[in-house]
């Protein structure tokens, strides 16, 4: 009736042969299966910890390189002294930027570096952080004596449209101290200083 491979395919043997393969592939996509939950794969992504979790909860990170641009939904935290000590931070922009959003929190800078801590910034861009409240609104560099300093050793990136009460896109403590600043300031707001 059919001229075609298909229905020739049909015979007891032709099935037989097709029914051995359609086991085999059936074989192989559990072994594949069961690999992939082995190795969880699927959940590999979920587990990558974003930015602000990182300067936040992970002390043991002392390195960030972004690799798209990214919109905070939170702000980026408290670089803050971990019970391990001193750490030394580096966030690796390759010239990309950190969008505040102008709405993230208004009540904290983008990032808080204190006592104890060293913050680095490589080609990195923040832009619309907002903090109405109090200091800085991408960065505050805030240290709580002259033995505890908070230290920013380079910020290389340029401040587009940060708000802050005092100090709109970087407020420096007096025990702050940032040894170079590289890029450009643009549009940042102090409201009132």
């Amino acid at each position: 009736f059919n001229q075609g491979g298909f229905m020739r395919s049909l015979t007891k043997s032709g099935i037989r042969e097709l029914s051995a393969q359609y086991r085999s592939v059936l074989k192989k996509c559990a072994l594949l299966n069961a690999i992939v939950l082995m190795l969880g794969v699927s959940s590999a992504m979920a587990d990558t910890p974003s930015l602000p979790d990182i300067i936040q909860n992970h002390s043991e990170i002392t390195e960030y390189t972004l690799t798209n641009n990214e919109t905070m939904t939170a702000d980026l935290g408290i670089l803050k002294n971990p019970t391990v000590g001193k750490r030394t931070f580096t966030i690796n922009g390759n010239g990309r930027t950190l969008d505040g959003q102008k709405s993230v929190d208004e009540n904290v800078a983008g990032i808080t570096v204190q006592d104890g801590q060293t913050l680095a910034l490589n080609n990195v861009n923040m832009k619309n952080f907002k903090n109405t409240a109090t200091v800085g609104g991408a960065i505050y560099n805030k240290g709580y004596s002259s033995t505890a300093k908070a230290l920013i050793t380079n910020i290389n990136g340029d401040f587009i449209s940060n708000t802050a009460k005092n100090g709109g896109a970087i407020y420096n403590d007096a025990f702050g101290e940032i040894t170079s600043i590289t890029g450009d300031f643009i549009l940042n707001t102090a409201t009132t200083n």
